[in-house]
């Protein structure tokens, strides 16, 4: 149940912090591997770390 949880927040945060990168993402091209983290991703990142403990 804490997963399902988890994940719902996660969901939450991402359509908060970038709506337009997860409708258009079929369309939009797929960045470099060697591109920095933009502030959306770091947040997510952080998030994700602060949620798994």
């Amino acid at each position: 149940m804490h997963r399902l949880v988890r994940v719902f927040l996660l969901l939450v945060l991402v359509l908060a912090l970038n709506p337009s990168s997860v409708i258009t993402k079929s369309q939009a091209p797929a960045p470099p591997v060697n591109a920095p983290l933009s502030p959306a991703a770091t947040r997510l990142v952080i998030f994700e770390a602060f949620m798994s403990g």
